[in-house]
């Protein structure tokens, strides 16, 4: 497997936006990974006591540890807790815990900040996509077509085989084949 000869990760400041962090091209073919933000939402952190603090100060804490940055456009953390106990694991695990406990969503913007915040749902951009493949037990959908603009968040109508299905994007991953692009949509709960 030949390495990718791109500019490493750590090239660009943390609010840039996308970030490759895996590349390579076996066989003359490239594949690789990017992530928003300064891929550092994997990072592994040890377990935190807080005393007295508010959702914002778990958060902040645990995406300066990882590099990453909160968005301005985040809606209000300064929930109070008593107690509270970051497990061990990675960022995003407590990035998630804090948005669960508010009732909130989250995800790494264009800008590569971490928002978090109630969900609106905004409908996704009029764009021409096809039914590919789907598996309600995973809330999976796989979409061929106009898929570039598809981001999490968004609320997108997709034609099922009997009748039109509305999906809240949870979860976006874009794949690059020759000629064609696809998008792998998880339904959010």
């Amino acid at each position: 497997m030949a390495p990718c000869r791109c500019p490493p990760s750590t090239a660009a400041p943390a609010s840039s936006g996308p970030r490759l962090v895996r590349g390579a091209a076996p066989y003359g073919r490239w594949s690789g990974r990017i992530v928003g933000g300064a891929a550092g939402l994997r990072t592994a952190l040890p377990s935190k006591a807080y005393l007295d603090a508010t959702r914002a100060d778990v958060v902040r804490d645990a995406l300066a540890e990882a590099g990453e940055t909160l968005s301005a456009t985040s809606d209000s953390l300064a929930a109070a807790v008593a107690r509270f106990h970051r497990a061990e694991g990675a960022a995003a695990r407590a990035v998630d815990a804090t948005a669960t406990a508010l009732g909130y969503g989250w995800r790494v913007l264009a800008d590569g900040t971490v928002w978090l915040g109630a969900e609106t749902w905004p409908g996704a951009p009029e764009a021409d996509v096809t039914l590919l493949d789907s598996d309600p037990r995973e809330r999976r959908y796989t979409l061929g077509g106009d898929v570039l603009g598809l981001r999490p968040g968004q609320l997108l109508q997709v034609q099922d085989e009997a009748s039109a299905v509305f999906v809240r994007c949870g979860a976006v991953r874009l794949d690059v084949e020759p000629g064609a692009f696809t998008a792998t949509v998880w339904r959010a709960p």
